[in-house]
């Protein structure tokens, strides 16, 4: 048996606060010769703009991953990123950008049945960091 749930907001909460929420649980139930194993899936993702003013804008985020397996363990994974946008003019545009600002490198987990063994291993991209100036003719 497979089931899922993605629940998702997105809006403006001020004229100067905009928040995206979205989410996306599974739940998988495995049942061989009476013995049951069941995975839960967690991903959320939520990020805000805060406009304070028509120059400057600043945006955080957050991507958070959770697996939850049989035997109670847990595999959990946090990523933040964030950005900020200054409009000196209506032709020049700066900009910073930082993701992945924990710096993790790797989400991995195993998986152990009775005959079986699974190893899960995702790769992350680095921290970096992005200045850019953008000048419009």
């Amino acid at each position: 048996m497979t089931a899922g749930v993605k629940p998702y907001f997105k809006g403006s909460l001020l004229k100067w606060l905009s928040a995206n929420y979205e989410a996306d649980y599974g739940f998988s139930e495995l049942k061989i010769n009476g013995e049951t194993n069941d995975y839960h899936t967690f991903r959320q993702n939520i990020f805000t703009t805060i406009i304070p003013s028509d120059i400057v804008q600043f945006t955080i985020g957050a991507e958070h991953f959770l697996t939850r397996f049989p035997e109670g363990n847990t595999a959990n994974l946090l990523l933040l990123d964030a950005s900020a946008v200054w409009r000196l003019n209506n032709k020049v545009r700066l900009s910073l950008t930082a993701d992945n600002l924990l710096n993790q490198r790797s989400y991995e987990y195993v998986n152990y049945g009775t005959l079986s063994r699974s190893e899960h291993h995702f790769l992350i991209r680095r921290r970096s960091i992005l200045a850019s100036v953008q000048y419009r003719f």
